[in-house]
């Protein structure tokens, strides 16, 4: 009787097992799949695609032009470093019910 029991777990365990790597397997692709995406959304993921991110001496995001002013001094974030520089000019976009980047005047 034992063995017979034992007998038909045999299979059990096969497709036990074989399940478990499958769930396992399919949740590591999930996974993989939700970090890239994070990975993409994330402040050095977008640094990494050529965009920088400039701040006031404060350390406060720069997100409009009516934020800083001709001769201030800001902070400018890129992919592998940082730098800093002096606001020359600031000038409006030309470009109305955009939301594109502010153009510097020279």
């Amino acid at each position: 009787m034992i063995a017979g029991s034992r007998a038909a777990l045999g299979p059990l365990e096969v497709r036990l097992d074989s399940a478990l790597r499958s769930g396992i397997a399919q949740a590591r692709a999930t996974l993989g799949e939700r970090l890239a995406r994070l990975d993409a959304m994330s402040p050095l993921g977008v640094l990494s695609r050529g965009y920088a991110i400039a701040t006031t001496a404060s350390g406060r995001a720069i997100r409009a032009i009516e934020e800083v002013s001709s001769g201030e001094k800001i902070e400018v974030r890129v992919h592998r470093g940082s730098f800093s520089a002096t606001v020359d000019s600031v000038g409006a976009d030309q470009t109305k019910g955009t939301d594109s980047a502010v153009e510097e005047q020279t």
